[in-house]
């Protein structure tokens, strides 16, 4: 497994870029480049780890890419988010790259830094986040640097009561789930079913 942003954090919007080793003699502004840098590093990823690791499969987790990222093995999620409106685009967007070629999309369970501190945000972006691809809790341990900062451990077991609890009984659903979302994998794998279509078809029941 390799993760990592792979396109720039700060990204000035006036900064222009010189593409002309791929063909174009304008420049190009950041906002019109910027996904495009994470393409061409999941490109290149995915074509050096083939060449050293012929038989091994690449999990390329990141949070960029552009039109054709799909053929790199790309495994998204939705960008550092935290809070209730962040939330609410989650479904919209996951459906929309599953459509668009990108199934295994996903997003931050509990939202990153557990929307800083919000209880409520954090157990139901997990129970969202229980019926997408990937279940990934992701927040932050700066105290361990840092005793000032602000921290939200990413494991549920660290969760206070009755928060933990209820982060368990999602847990242990989506571990009752996976024959099912193995089946979708496959499904995906083998016919280019929409996977992401499980978020459908289970808030919907």
């Amino acid at each position: 497994m390799v993760g990592h942003l792979e396109e720039p954090e700060k990204h000035p919007s006036d900064m222009l870029h010189n593409l002309s080793d791929l063909g174009y003699k304008r420049r190009f502004k950041a906002n019109e480049v910027h996904n495009l840098y994470g393409h061409y590093w999941t490109k290149m990823l995915y074509e050096k780890y083939s060449k050293h690791y012929p038989d091994t499969r690449l999990f390329s987790l990141n949070r960029s890419g552009f039109a054709g990222s799909q053929r790199y093995n790309i495994i998204p999620w939705s960008g550092d988010v935290s809070s209730w409106s962040g939330f609410k685009a989650q479904l919209p967007l996951m459906l929309g790259m599953s459509m668009s070629g990108i199934p295994y999309i996903h997003s931050d369970a509990g939202g990153f830094a557990g929307g800083s501190g919000d209880y409520e945000l954090y157990i139901r972006w997990l129970q969202f986040s229980a019926f997408t691809p990937i279940l990934r809790p992701h927040g932050t341990a700066l105290f361990e640097l840092d005793p000032a900062a602000y921290s939200f451990p990413s494991e549920p077991a660290l969760m206070p009561e009755p928060y933990k609890s209820m982060a368990r009984d999602v847990i242990q659903m989506r571990y009752k789930l996976l024959p099912y979302n193995y089946t979708l994998a496959y499904q995906q794998a083998t016919h280019g079913k929409l996977f992401s279509f499980t978020i459908v078809l289970c808030i919907s029941q």
